[in-house]
């Protein structure tokens, strides 16, 4: 299963369909990062409001992170986005 954006370059979609071919599944980045944010969404609004603030707050670099594995960076990416070491990530 493969879902494909609009502005994809010929490129993508070659080698998108070369993995599909091996039995994998292909969801680019900005539709990750957009299902990420959706399925947060919709559990936030089943988690009580008390619970989820002890439990589930993320500092500003946290955020960020998430953001970017969202965007589909692989940890080594972030670790040098943030001057980080990959283990930092990793955690």
């Amino acid at each position: 299963m493969a879902l494909f954006l609009y502005s994809a370059k010929l490129d993508d979609f070659n080698k998108t369909v070369q993995v599909v071919e091996k039995g994998e599944k292909v969801l680019p980045p900005p539709l990750a990062a957009s299902l990420f944010c959706q399925i947060a969404k919709n559990g936030l609004e089943s988690v009580r409001p008390l619970s989820f603030n002890k439990t589930a707050r993320k500092t500003k670099r946290e955020q960020e992170i998430i953001t970017l594995l969202g965007e589909g960076l692989r940890n080594k990416e972030i670790a040098q986005e943030f001057n980080l070491n990959r283990s930092s990530i990793e955690r």
